[in-house]
């Protein structure tokens, strides 16, 4: 199915592609802007750890939520992509969420 780019290219994607996994590069702006307030120091947060990431170790993924004192942490045997290679309990987390938080 054909999709666009941020510029307006058309580009091939998969039909087995999500949006999380096929958004494009992030923008420069991403790496650069100075975050004065993350919404996690007032807002209630939710983690997922996936336990075989190769990009983010766990160990790192695991002191990131500690910092946020989620409401909950759930820990995945997954990879990076744990949205697309564990869809089901990554929705169970977001749907708690939404049930907690009214949201």
């Amino acid at each position: 199915m054909p999709r666009t780019d941020r510029d307006g290219n058309p580009r091939q994607t998969s039909p087995r592609s999500s949006s999380c996994t096929d958004s494009g590069a992030a923008l420069a702006s991403t790496f650069g802007d100075h975050v004065t307030a993350p919404a996690w120091r007032a807002k209630p947060t939710y983690y997922q750890v996936s336990a075989e990431d190769r990009m983010i170790h766990p160990d790192n993924e695991r002191r990131m939520a500690a910092r946020m004192n989620p409401r909950k942490t759930i820990e995945l045997d997954a990879g990076h992509a744990s949205l697309a290679s564990r869809p089901a309990d990554v929705c169970e987390l977001i749907e708690l969420a939404v049930r907690e938080t009214g949201a």
